[in-house]
């Protein structure tokens, strides 16, 4: 297979178009828009919902975040990955503030033990 045959199976099986964040290292992080974009913000963050008020083990942090928090200009790195974060912040299992301002990866934690306040002997009634 030669390299341009690779090229175009990673490119036609790889979930769509591919964009690149610059890298304050001098890198490029690859990305595709369509699939890791849902997955980096809405989806794992239904997933730490799940996990955070029991105490689970979140899943390693997405690729996505970790590059938006490594770029060159990350303010200019949200604003490509999300346009209207600015105005409509998305569902983020992270600190955007703190991932933008200052480059760091912090969990956002405010659901973190909720269960643990959770009466399952409780008698509710509608």
């Amino acid at each position: 297979m030669s390299i341009r045959d690779e090229i175009n199976r990673m490119r036609d099986g790889g979930g769509g178009e591919w964009d690149y964040l610059e890298q304050a290292d001098g890198s490029r992080f690859w990305y595709r828009p369509e699939k890791d974009i849902p997955f980096g913000f809405g989806l794992y963050w239904l997933d730490c919902m799940s996990k955070d008020p029991v105490r689970e083990e979140r899943l390693p942090t997405p690729p996505l975040i970790t590059a938006v928090a490594g770029a060159v200009d990350r303010e200019h790195a949200m604003t490509k990955v999300l346009p209207e974060w600015k105005t409509r912040p998305p569902k983020c299992a992270f600190d955007l503030e703190r991932l933008i301002k200052d480059g760091e990866v912090v969990p956002d934690l405010w659901a973190w033990g909720m269960a643990d306040t959770w009466d399952e002997d409780a008698d509710y009634e509608d």
